[in-house]
C-alpha cells in the first residue's frame, strides 16, 4: 500500500511538474519583450500652491509660492482644473480647464508669491483668469495642477465639496512636504508680483564703466579717500538721466566665483557715479588678477552686453595704486580719479646725465681709459753714444 502511495505521489508531482512547464510556454509564448529609455525622472515643482479658496465648483483663487532658489518664468507653467459630479446619478457638465498663466515672459523670484484670481475676486491680484462660472451644487472641483514639462506637476485634490478659505501648513524648515492644509485666518494675501523686463527692470542699460580700481594704494586707517579702496566708475555721456534702480553690478569671470552688489541712485548727464562698497557696507572686493566687471538686471534674467567690461592684471608692484581707465577710447593704466575725468599717468621722468669730478692728473701723466686712473708718461731713453763732429 505504501509503495503504491508513493508511486501515485511520484506520478502527482511529475504532472505538477508538466502542467506548470505547459501553463507557463503558454503564458509567454506569444510575448516578445523589448528594450527602451526610461523617462526623465523629474525633480518636485518649485511652485507649490499655498492658499486656496474653493466655493462647490466655482475657484476663488489660488496662492502660489516659489519654494526654490531660482526665478522661475512662469509663462512656462500652466495650471489645470478639473470637476467632478457631486453624485453617481448625476453627470458632469464641465470639461477641464486648462489655461497659461501668462502669455509672455514674466518671472517669479526665488521665494516669493503670485496670487491668481478667477473672475475678479481678488482684484489687486497680479494674475487675473475669467472663467464666467456660476454656482452649481451638483459638481465641486476635484483637482488643481500647476504644471510645466521640466518638473513634476504640484496637484492639489479633494473628494468632496471644498467651502473654505485654506492654507499650506508650515514647518521650521519651510512649507510641508505632504500637502496638508489648514483653515487660512490671515488678513490677506501674499502677491510679491511678476518681474518683467523692460517693465520691471531696463531691457538695456546706456553707460558702461570707464575706470576700475583693482589693486589701491596702502592708506592710513584715518585716510577716507576713496582711491583707497576698489572701485567701479561709470560716467553719463547722454543727454538724459540714467537710472540704476533694478540693476546688479557683477564683478569675476565666467564659471568662475563673482561678487554682486545691488545698484540703486541716478546719474545726470555728464555726472559720474562711483561704486565703491560691497552690499555689507565692506570694501567691494575685486581681484587684483584681472577679470571682467558687468550690469545685469536684478534677477539676473539678462546680461547688458554693453557694460561688459575686461580690467588688467594689477597685482604687480608696478601697478599698485594705478587704476585702469578708458582715456581717449583706450583703456590703460592711469592715476586714479575716482570723483571727475580720468588722467593718465604722468610721463616717466628722464635719467640724468652722469657728471664727474676727477682731479686732473700731474704733468708727466696720463689717465688710464681702463681704470679712469692717472698713471706716469713713459719716457723714453737711448743708450747710443753720439757721433763725433766729423762723423
Amino acid at each position: 500500500m505504501l509503495r503504491k502511495m508513493r508511486k501515485l505521489l511520484r506520478l502527482f508531482s511529475v504532472s505538477i511538474a508538466v502542467m506548470m512547464t505547459i501553463s507557463s510556454s503558454v503564458a509567454y509564448a506569444d510575448t516578445t519583450i523589448t528594450t527602451t529609455q526610461s523617462p526623465p525622472r523629474l525633480e518636485s515643482s518649485p511652485l507649490v500652491i499655498s492658499g486656496y479658496l474653493i466655493k462647490g465648483n466655482v475657484p476663488g483663487y489660488i496662492e502660489l509660492y516659489n519654494n526654490s532658489n531660482s526665478v522661475q518664468n512662469i509663462k512656462n507653467w500652466q495650471l489645470e482644473i478639473t470637476w467632478q459630479a457631486a453624485a453617481a446619478k448625476e453627470s458632469l457638465s464641465l470639461s477641464p480647464l486648462a489655461v497659461s498663466l501668462t502669455d509672455r515672459d514674466q518671472y517669479l523670484a526665488a521665494k516669493s508669491y503670485v496670487v491668481i484670481s478667477f473672475d475678479q475676486r481678488v482684484p489687486t491680484a497680479s494674475i487675473q483668469i475669467t472663467t464666467g462660472l456660476m454656482s452649481d451644487p451638483q459638481i465641486y472641483v476635484s483637482q488643481i495642477a500647476v504644471q510645466n514639462s521640466t518638473f513634476k506637476p504640484y496637484v492639489k485634490s479633494f473628494t468632496s465639496i471644498q467651502s473654505q478659505r485654506m492654507y499650506l501648513n508650515e514647518t521650521s524648515t519651510g512649507y510641508t512636504t505632504t500637502g496638508s492644509y489648514a483653515v487660512d485666518t490671515r488678513d490677506g494675501l501674499y502677491d510679491n508680483g511678476l518681474y518683467e523686463i523692460g517693465v520691471s527692470a531696463p531691457s538695456e542699460f546706456a553707460l558702461s564703466p570707464v575706470e576700475i580700481m583693482a589693486n589701491p594704494r596702502n592708506c592710513s586707517p584715518l585716510d577716507a579717500a576713496i582711491d583707497c579702496r576698489e572701485y567701479v566708475k561709470f560716467y553719463n555721456s547722454t543727454d538724459s538721466e540714467v537710472s540704476f534702480e533694478n540693476t546688479r553690478l557683477r564683478i569675476g569671470a565666467l564659471g568662475s566665483a563673482s561678487v554682486t552688489l545691488p545698484l540703486s541712485g541716478v546719474i545726470a548727464p555728464g555726472e559720474y557715479a562711483v561704486f565703491d562698497h560691497a552690499a555689507d557696507g565692506g570694501p567691494l572686493p575685486i581681484t587684483n588678477s584681472g577679470g571682467y566687471v558687468w550690469l545685469e538686471d536684478t534677477l539676473g534674467i539678462i546680461t547688458y552686453e554693453k557694460t561688459v567690461t575686461e580690467f588688467a592684471d594689477a597685482s604687480s608692484a608696478a601697478h599698485k595704486g594705478q587704476s585702469w581707465a578708458l582715456i581717449d577710447s583706450t583703456w590703460q593704466w592711469a592715476q586714479p580719479n575716482p570723483s571727475g575725468d580720468n588722467m593718465p599717468l604722468p610721463p616717466p621722468v628722464a635719467a640724468k646725465p652722469v657728471t664727474t669730478t676727477l682731479t686732473p692728473c700731474n704733468d708727466g701723466q696720463y689717465r688710464s681709459p681702463e681704470t679712469n686712473r692717472c698713471r706716469a708718461t713713459a719716457v723714453t731713453t737711448s743708450s747710443l753714444v753720439p757721433c763725433a763732429s766729423d762723423e
